[in-house]
């Protein structure tokens, strides 16, 4: 999702969309989040409340569709994975004895992070000790990605500004490679 477009949406219709765009998109959400407040367009604490409660709702989607989803859909992801059904059940006992280990792993890292969700409903691990494992860990990961917003947002604009200067070097390095190279060629052939 591209920043501008999604700032321009929180900045329109703030608390509304907040929620659902932090279940869809989470980290990069609430890094927003905190580049608005830093901007006086929300108000901190509750954008933090919001993030928690967004980020949690979206685990508690990933789990639930492991738990209660349907079979075939189970059965698709474990072929992905290439998982037989002896190493399905082998990864749900390893999962039941650490848990606490899979899910704060799976949370701190973003890329697997919702495998891992899924993976903790298809264990079967309780709903009460799964929601108290990913809280636990959103309570302060939500808080430093709010306050990387908040403290170096502005640094977004000028990050952008360097690529763009970095990009435009880049493309004249470029051209002037080609010419430098068709000369070349044209000189070697008289």
């Amino acid at each position: 999702m591209n920043p501008d477009y999604l700032l321009t949406l929180l900045v329109e219709y703030k608390y509304w969309l907040f929620v659902p765009l932090m279940i869809i998109e989470g980290p990069i959400v609430t890094v927003a989040a905190g580049v608005l407040s830093a901007s006086g367009f929300v108000n901190f604490w509750l954008m933090y409340l919001l993030a928690v409660a967004g980020d949690v709702t979206g685990d508690t989607i990933y789990y639930l569709v492991g738990r209660f989803g349907p079979e075939n859909l189970k059965r698709r992801f474990a072929k992905w994975l290439r998982a037989t059904e002896s190493d399905v059940q082998e990864a749900k006992e390893n999962f039941r004895k650490s848990a606490i280990k899979h899910l704060l792993f799976g949370k701190l890292i973003d890329g697997i992070g919702a495998a891992l969700l899924f993976a903790a409903g298809v264990a079967e691990i309780p709903y009460r000790r799964f929601i108290s494992l990913v809280t636990i860990v959103t309570i302060p990961k939500s808080f430093i990605l709010i306050m990387l917003g908040f403290y170096f947002g502005n640094l977004y604009y000028q990050i952008g500004s360097f690529f763009d200067i970095l990009g435009a070097i880049g493309i004249l390095i470029l051209l002037g490679g080609i010419l430098f190279f068709f000369y070349k060629k044209q000189k070697v052939s008289l």
